[in-house]
């Protein structure tokens, strides 16, 4: 094996090796936790080079992936803090770093968009960072809950909470 190569492999491997260990400790969430109603509200915390993307088409495990079209995420959440940047070339909004917070609408079932999910606006996280969906149901008089999700190294989205949930897709 070459030099060169020995010192890409010796350099990649605790990150490979990281992902991993990261990965497995972090259950997976509950469906009820992956449930959102009106009145829910969410905060992604990215950080680093991570940032927030919705719409356009990433390759994922090796194939293409349409993500979740803004006009649709728009139909079931509003009151996004800070507003969205404009649209970028094939639909992709992705904010820059910092805290982005938006509110599950309570008109969510007209018209009807039942999921969304998202990924990094970091052109080398985005196919590595798909979440898995979000469900939308109408709400049932359930008190309102706050979602913090936060970016997280090695690359990944996480839910916070005792203990934290990866959101990753498989």
């Amino acid at each position: 094996m070459s030099k060169k190569l020995l010192s890409v492999l010796t350099f990649i491997a605790p990150f490979a090796l990281g992902l991993g260990s990261a990965l497995a400790q972090e259950p997976s969430p509950t469906p009820a936790e992956l449930t959102l109603h009106p009145g829910d509200t969410i905060t992604w915390s990215p950080q680093g080079p991570h940032r927030l993307r919705f719409g356009g088409t990433v390759t994922h495990t090796g194939a293409n992936l349409a993500l979740t079209p803004f006009v649709d995420v728009q139909k079931v959440l509003e009151d996004f803090k800070p507003p969205p940047p404009p649209a970028e070339s094939g639909g992709v909004v992705r904010w820059p770093t910092g805290n982005i917070t938006a509110k599950v609408r309570a008109d969510t079932g007209a018209p009807p968009v039942t999921e969304f999910f998202f990924t990094c606006g970091f052109d080398p996280h985005t196919g590595l960072m798909v979440t898995v969906p979000f469900k939308i149901e109408p709400g049932a008089g359930q008190p309102a809950r706050h979602l913090q999700i936060v970016s997280a190294n090695p690359p990944r989205w996480v839910l916070k909470g005792a203990p934290d949930k990866k959101l990753s897709r498989p």
